[in-house]
């Protein structure tokens, strides 16, 4: 009989004492036994180190170690010491210690894989030729590395391109951001019209136009499209588009001012009274105005005067020339000596005589000076002069020829005598 009073020889016993047992013959008599059970039931210590982790984008995986006195099995059914794992959640490993207590122990893994932001301003750039560089920032929390291997947040460009920045957080992840910067330095077209031009005597200026698509600006500094020119040059516009970039465009402009040859001939002339009138001729590359309008090269005058002839060339530009017309119609003087005579019946001839500068015609178409007459009358003479001019000049002459009157009658019976009879 146990202790309990149970009567089994077997006796289950469940906590640490001193278990007796009464053994009793069959002859009454007793006799005791006793068995001391202990107990061993302290459980193993149990840990897991680290007891919490992060994964994170660079730490992907974490080992956790268990550690106690005993044997090790894990909620994955291992029974290493170390577990390595990827995901977040509570890892329990159970220790069993060789009383076969068991221990637990947890390990919270974590997980921080948010990406960072990350940005770049501005987002798209164009490069002009006035903007030949961009200045781009990153933004976001951690450390930039651009894709030349740069890490500083701002970053200078000149190229169009397409420029990332890799943003890492502290958690290692990343993120990335991309600006798009373009180019436009296409220069805008030029020209202006016209390309040439002539300045002439007429044509005393030239209107130049620039075009082209943005502003203008002349090597005078002169803004407008327009501009007016009065000298011969190389004139140069320079056209700035809305990018900044520029683009050039000239027109030569040259002189023709050169005035026309111009000359009259004969240079002089001389009116006389034989030489009535004088042809003039103009002569010069052009046309003719001469001063009384008319137009032929050729002019007939009639009267002394300068005459002036203004020759217009191709180009508008003039030249004048003159000629000098004088008149010599100045009469020679004539006279005849004697101016007057008489015939006699002793004086039967008279010598008239011619003078004055010049040449001889009488009445009688003899031509010398001297001229003998020998009965009564009017002689005249006509004295040329080397301009042609003439003058006349006449002598009387007289007869006195009348017998006086006694020697009339003897005279008459002399001459009846003679006829027969």
């Amino acid at each position: 009989m146990w202790d309990d009073s149970s009567t089994d020889a077997a006796r289950t016993v469940m906590s640490a004492g001193t278990y007796t047992v009464t053994v009793t013959g069959s002859n009454g008599c007793t006799a005791t036994a006793s068995a001391s059970v202990t107990s061993d039931t302290t459980p193993p210590t149990a840990s897991v180190s680290p007891s919490s982790a992060v994964l994170t984008c660079t730490t992907t995986s974490a080992t956790l170690t268990a550690s106690g006195s005993g044997t090790y099995l894990w909620d994955d059914n291992s029974t290493d010491a170390a577990r390595t794992v990827t995901a977040a959640g509570t890892y329990t490993v159970t220790v069993t210690g060789t009383n076969g207590c068991t221990a637990t122990a947890s390990a919270s893994v974590t997980s921080d894989t948010t990406p960072p932001t990350a940005s770049v301003s501005p987002s798209s750039a164009v490069l002009t030729c006035t903007t030949t560089s961009a200045t781009l920032t990153a933004s976001g929390s951690g450390t930039y590395l651009w894709d030349d291997n740069s890490t500083d947040a701002a970053r200078t460009v000149t190229a169009a391109g397409t420029y990332t920045v890799t943003v890492t957080g502290t958690n290692g992840c990343t993120a990335t951001a991309s600006a798009s910067v373009t180019s436009d330095t296409t220069p805008p077209t030029a020209g202006v019209s016209p390309s040439s031009a002539v300045l002439t005597c007429t044509t005393t200026s030239a209107t130049l136009t620039a075009s082209g698509s943005g502003t203008y600006l002349w090597d005078d500094n002169s803004t407008d499209a327009a501009r007016t020119v009065t000298a011969a040059g190389t004139y140069t516009v320079t056209v700035t588009g809305t990018n900044g970039c520029t683009a050039t465009a000239s027109a030569s402009v040259t002189s023709d001012t050169t005035p026309p040859t111009a000359g009259v001939s004969p240079s002089s002339a001389v009116l006389t009274c034989t030489t009535t009138s004088a042809t003039l001729t103009a002569s010069g590359s052009g046309t003719y105005l001469w001063d009384d309008n008319s137009t032929d090269a050729a002019r007939i005058l009639a009267a002394a005067a300068i005459y002036t002839v203004t020759v217009t060339g191709t180009n508008g530009c003039t030249a004048t020339a003159s000629a000098s017309v004088t008149s010599d119609t100045t009469p020679p003087t004539a006279s005849v000596s004697p101016s007057s005579a008489v015939l006699t019946c002793t004086t039967t001839s008279v010598m008239l005589t011619a003078s004055g500068s010049g040449t001889y015609l009488w009445d009688d178409s003899s031509t010398d000076a001297a001229r003998t007459v020998m009965s009564a009358g009017t002689y005249t003479v006509t004295v040329t002069g080397s301009n042609g001019c003439t003058a006349t000049a006449s002598a009387s002459v007289t007869s006195d020829t009348t017998p006086p009157r006694q020697a009339l009658a003897h005279r008459r019976q002399y001459f009846l005598a003679l006829l027969p009879a």
